[in-house]
């Protein structure tokens, strides 16, 4: 077994904890956890038997972990885990409009015989 990493990732200022870890030669598999607020917000759980074989070496289950890792903490950092922004003023007020004209046509339509 390899040992993991656990690091600290910002992102316009909220901070998401990253961890990756190897299951062990008997699960085959690296695990990466995302954390914010204490919650996991994303998971990603990577099968290296098929690539290494039944007995891989330590190099290069090291070398997978790390690139899973790196790919995580570069995915946080640009936002991938951030929750989407909420929409312009221009772009809700452009939506209720439509909405509107929805519901005033469907009224005018049950009126009409």
């Amino acid at each position: 077994m390899v040992p993991g990493y656990n690091t600290g990732v910002t992102h316009k200022g909220v901070e998401y904890h990253v961890q990756t870890e190897d299951l062990g030669v008997r699960a085959g598999a690296i695990l990466t956890l995302v954390y914010q607020g204490g919650a996991i917000i994303a998971r990603q759980k990577n099968n290296y038997r098929e690539q290494l074989g039944e007995h891989p070496a330590v190099e290069a289950v090291k070398r997978l972990i790390d690139a899973q890792h790196q790919d995580f903490m570069r995915r946080a950092a640009a936002g991938d885990f951030a929750p989407p922004e909420p929409a312009a003023a221009g772009a809700e007020d452009e939506i209720n409009r439509l909405i509107e004209d929805y519901v005033r046509r469907r009224a005018e339509r049950k009126i009409q015989p």
